[in-house]
């Protein structure tokens, strides 16, 4: 390691406070110099954000297809002024799909728990595990796409890791994770409260 000499580095520092010293004046002296305009715009009825189209494309058996759908749809309806959810049935190819829900062999994971997980380096491919997911599809559907919107597991909410409650829409809390998680104002998005 190699220092500088001690006068050396004593007069660099000055040097240094002293530039530091007459920027701050010439910051200030050119702050009070002008005086700003508060402008007051009226406050809108909503925010803005910019809405963007997603495409999920859903691939599970003809007997569950609904609830699945039911879950877009109502994950749409909350965050569709963000995010506008398109659901696909019939799709040719999978690389049209922003989103995929697909019902893959329950061998595919050893643990019997799982129901459904969401996979991929970009979280955008839910899997719902054949013979397990059928318990409460809607739910199940609702809290993985949670996952894919942002959301982490949080008790007592739809995003509670154990499948309890069923749900037909995301809660409160749950949308309020996918707002702060994606830096969205969470007056744009919308939730049910179930009874």
């Amino acid at each position: 390691m190699i220092m500088l000499g001690e006068d050396r580095a004593t007069r660099a520092r000055d040097e240094g406070l002293m530039a530091a010293a007459f920027s701050a004046v010439v910051i200030t002296a050119s702050l009070l110099s002008c005086q700003p305009t508060w402008i007051k715009r009226p406050q809108p009825a909503y925010s803005w954000v910019f809405q963007e189209r997603a495409s999920v494309c859903v691939s599970v058996a003809d007997d569950q297809i609904e609830d699945v759908v039911e879950a877009v749809r109502a994950w749409d309806q909350a965050i569709g002024r963000w995010k506008h959810l398109e659901v696909r049935t019939n799709f040719a190819e999978e690389g049209a799909c922003d989103y995929v829900i697909r019902e893959m062999p329950a061998s595919f994971v050893q643990n019997r728990n799982v129901l459904a997980t969401v996979v991929g380096i970009d979280m955008r491919e839910v899997h719902m595990f054949k013979g397990r997911y059928e318990e409460d599809a809607l739910t199940i559907t609702l809290h993985e796409l949670g996952h894919v919107f942002g959301a982490k597991h949080l008790q007592g909410t739809l995003m509670d890791p154990h499948l309890g409650r069923r749900y037909t829409c995301p809660d409160a809390a749950t949308v309020a994770q996918v707002a702060v998680n994606n830096a969205v104002d969470p007056s744009v998005f919308t939730y049910c409260k179930e009874d």
